[in-house]
């Protein structure tokens, strides 16, 4: 699953914003900052029988960094930007795929950098599927 949030630069004077990807909508950039690049939500593939499925995702924040010990927080979301999808059904067998989006808050004070993770190390989130 890969989530690319593209390019933002942040404007400091502005103070805490936050940028935000939802499915089938471009990045939604804070007004005082410039967002522009490649950016789009990423997906898990969930694979079953039909059945109806509770999902919810543990954890749900994930450490990015730039390596050089400067930090980000991305708080995801599935595709109806929340942290659980209670009752969805799979309809035919091979399974669903599910988008996930969700936000970065900035401060303001964020270093310039590129910024990812591979989730070494535990810093990320887990997808729960119960049938």
């Amino acid at each position: 699953m890969n989530v690319r949030f593209g390019t933002i630069a942040i404007d400091p004077a502005a103070g805490p914003q936050t940028a935000t990807l939802v499915v089938g909508q471009p990045i939604i950039c804070p007004e005082a900052y410039v967002c522009s690049g490649f950016s789009g939500v990423g997906s898990i593939q969930i694979d079953s029988a039909p059945a109806t499925l509770n999902l919810s995702m543990e954890g749900s924040l994930a450490t990015l960094s730039d390596g050089a010990g400067h930090t980000l927080t991305f708080d995801p979301a599935f595709n109806d930007g929340t942290d659980i999808k209670s009752l969805y059904s799979v309809g035919g067998v091979g399974g669903v795929t599910m988008a996930i989006g969700g936000s970065i808050t900035f401060t303001g004070n964020e270093v310039a950098g590129v910024y990812n993770t591979t989730n070494a190390g535990g810093s990320g989130y887990i997808v729960n599927v119960n049938y």
